[in-house]
Formats: C-alpha cells, sequence, structure tokens
C-alpha cells in the first residue's frame, strides 16, 4: 500500500453543520438567559434605562458564549466526520489489496513506531521483534470492515499462534473485535496477545502519513456525512422527542410569568409567544417524521 505524504485541508464545502433544531435551542437559551437578567436587573437597579442597557450588555456576552460553545461543539463533530472519513479511505484501499500487502501495510505501520522491526524466517509464518528483541508472531487478517472477529474465529486464530509455537502475537484486522473474542484472548494465559482493530489501524496510518489524496477527501466525507445519516435514521429524530419541545414551552412559561413582574410586559409575551409558536411548530413536525418512519419501516 503506497503512502500519500501529502497533507490535506479539511473540504469545509463538502460538509454542512448548520442545524434547524440546535439554532433554536441557542436561541432559547439566550432569551431565557436574557429575561432572568433582565428581571434581576429591573429588581436591583432604580433607573430604567440603566437596567434595560444591563440586560442589553448580558444578552450581548451571553450570545457570544453560546456561539463559542456551538462552535466548539461544531468542531469536535467535524472532527468526528474526518475521522469517519479517514476510516472510509483506509477501509477501502484495504480492500483493494492482496492478503500480502495488507500484510507490508501492517508491517510498516509498525516499523514506523520504531518498537516492531521484521524478522526473516525459514517458514511462511511473518515474526517480528519487538523493543526488547522479544520474537512476536506477526497475523495481519484481511477481512471485511463490516465483519468482526467473533469467539469462533478468535479460537481458531489462537490454535494457529499455538501450532506455529508462538508466545507472543499481534492479531491486526480491518474490522473490530466482538466483546467475545476479546474474553477469549484474555482466557489464553499462556499466550501474550495484541488486537490491533480498525481504529487502531487508522490512528498508526495517520501517524504514519498515510493522508487521503486531496482528489478523494470530497467524496470520502460525503461518504461519512452519509453514514452519520444512515445510523441517525435509526435514532429518533431530534423533533420527533419532547425534549426540545418541552424546552421551549418552558421557556414560554417562564417569559409569560415574568412579564407580569416587569414593566416591559409586551416585550415579554412576544417573546414566549414565538417560543411557543417553535414547539407547536416542532410537535407537528416530530409528529410527521414519526409517522413518515413509521410508514417506510
Amino acid at each position: 500500500m503506497e503512502s500519500n505524504l501529502a497533507t490535506t485541508r479539511p473540504a469545509a464545502r463538502a460538509i454542512k453543520l448548520w442545524s434547524v433544531p440546535r439554532f433554536l435551542d441557542s436561541v432559547a437559551l439566550l432569551l431565557a438567559l436574557s429575561a432572568a437578567a433582565g428581571l434581576w436587573f429591573y429588581l436591583w437597579v432604580p433607573i430604567s434605562w440603566a437596567a434595560f442597557s444591563l440586560t442589553g450588555l448580558f444578552a450581548l456576552f451571553a450570545g457570544a458564549g453560546i456561539a463559542s460553545w456551538q462552535i466548539k461543539r461544531r468542531d469536535r463533530f467535524m472532527g468526528e466526520l474526518k475521522k469517519t472519513a479517514y476510516r472510509l479511505w483506509l477501509s477501502a484501499r484495504i480492500l483493494k489489496t492482496s492478503k500480502k500487502d495488507f500484510e507490508h501495510f501492517v508491517l510498516d505501520i509498525l516499523h514506523s513506531q520504531m518498537k516492531y522491526r521484521y524478522q526473516p524466517t525459514l517458514d511462511d509464518a511473518t515474526f517480528v521483534r519487538d523493543e526488547k528483541g522479544n520474537l512476536v508472531l506477526l497475523l495481519a487478517l484481511k477481512r471485511h470492515p463490516g465483519i468482526p472477529v467473533n469467539a469462533q474465529n478468535m479460537m481458531e486464530i489462537i490454535d494457529d499462534i499455538r501450532r506455529l509455537r508462538a508466545k507472543r502475537a499481534i492479531i491486526a484486522v480491518p474490522s473490530t473485535f466482538d466483546a467475545l473474542a476479546i474474553e477469549t484472548t484474555k482466557r489464553a494465559d499462556d499466550l501474550s496477545l495484541r488486537c490491533i482493530d480498525m481504529g487502531d489501524l487508522c490512528a498508526m496510518a495517520s501517524d504514519n502519513h498515510y493522508a487521503v489524496p486531496p482528489q478523494e477527501l470530497d467524496s470520502y466525507i460525503v461518504a461519512a456525512k452519509a453514514e452519520y445519516r444512515k445510523i441517525a435514521k435509526t435514532k429518533v429524530s431530534a423533533f420527533a422527542t419532547w425534549r426540545r419541545p418541552m424546552r421551549f414551552l418552558y421557556s414560554s412559561a417562564v417569559l409569560a410569568v415574568l412579564s407580569w413582574l416587569t414593566p416591559y410586559k409586551l416585550w415579554y409575551l412576544t417573546i414566549a409567544s414565538f417560543c411557543l409558536a417553535v414547539a407547536i411548530a416542532q410537535i407537528i413536525v416530530g409528529h410527521a417524521q414519526t409517522k413518515k418512519a413509521s410508514a417506510s419501516s
């Protein structure tokens, strides 16, 4: 597997992170905080224009804080999206390679850590030496990324390790190990086994300058987004839950109560009406999405 050492930037044009529910949540939070601050300033600041100015200043800083929080959430999501895109790209590259090429790829990234080096042998088995000089059997098993290694597969792998009379082994697969497979390795206490799954391969490959070619980056970002959408469809929609509408209903009720405690009754009732309208819209949209999901299933 060839290494592409070129550094690449995120394909921003392929990423659309703006979310209406998240934006409305931020608006509701800002309105609630500003209303509470406005009431506090009205009760403790005798001058009306000063209370109003302080409320505006508070809303400005609160809005900046909420925006900063949302940006951090976006950056975290972008990081996860890029990791998913990298995993999809590496999985596709591995599927196109031969079993021997996959073994050479694993050898390359292990050697890049300066912990393992190739040890020639007379048989077909591949051995490496660790940093302490111990002989370690390398089993680079090419599998489909969507098929995890189960307990039965692990029992057969352990039998092969014992047949080769190895005491230490590295098991590398471009997929995952299920819980029973990991438990099986722990029960083989006469062997020293290290399991490397697709997550480990991605981490080591990225450290070893295996980078997605710029001309392919956009397509894998789009594929990563499609995978996130597929996962999201299996979950309840954000609009289909009562959590988001209840936030706006609660904000509407709080603002309506506050309208009777301040001289800005019309202003508070207007904001309360807006929150109530958003809550009703979310309930209607959530019901439609739930009905559509039920019909499609």
